[in-house]
């Protein structure tokens, strides 16, 4: 766009009277002025669009036999279908595998503890305290996995 503009102003007059003599000025003010635009590249730029997802858990990402796969049964066999099935070689859900009524409760399930190990009975050093899959051993004077306790005659031993 371009624009031209001229302004005159012939308006001014200065009159000055000294003594007798008498003088007169008078200005013109003349200006032109010139405008053009020219209008600004515009650019845009899009960003690359980014998709995320979250991958499904693979069958070694399930702890709990319970929820590892469909469960196999005599009746189900002919139909039965499953990515994952518990391995009690492994002790725990594989790809391919297959959960049956008797792995049901093994891994660690949600709301459950992890199996204790010996390690964990050895931390037991009293016998009131060692219960569950740990009791107390009169034979090594210890807390050991798989041991009983018998309430009425291994009370107080150990450190208690």
């Amino acid at each position: 766009t371009t624009t031209n503009t001229k302004t005159t102003d012939t308006s001014t007059t200065i009159s000055t009277t000294t003594g007798t003599t008498t003088s007169s000025t008078t200005s013109t003010i003349s200006s032109t002025t010139s405008t053009s635009t020219t209008p600004e590249p515009t650019t845009t730029t899009l960003e690359p669009t980014t998709t995320t997802s979250t991958a499904p858990p693979t069958c070694g990402d399930i702890p709990c036999a319970r929820d590892c796969g469909l469960l196999y049964t005599k009746k189900n066999a002919a139909t039965w279908q499953s990515i994952c099935g518990w391995s009690s070689n492994k002790g725990l859900c594989i790809e391919g595998g297959r959960t049956v009524q008797r792995e049901l409760e093994m891994g660690v399930c949600k709301g459950e503890a992890p199996p204790m190990t010996d390690r964990d009975c050895r931390k037991i050093f009293c016998s009131n305290d060692c219960t569950g899959e740990c009791g107390w051993s009169r034979n090594y004077n210890r807390c050991k996995l798989g041991a009983f306790t018998n309430p009425n005659t291994e009370k107080d031993l150990g450190i208690c």
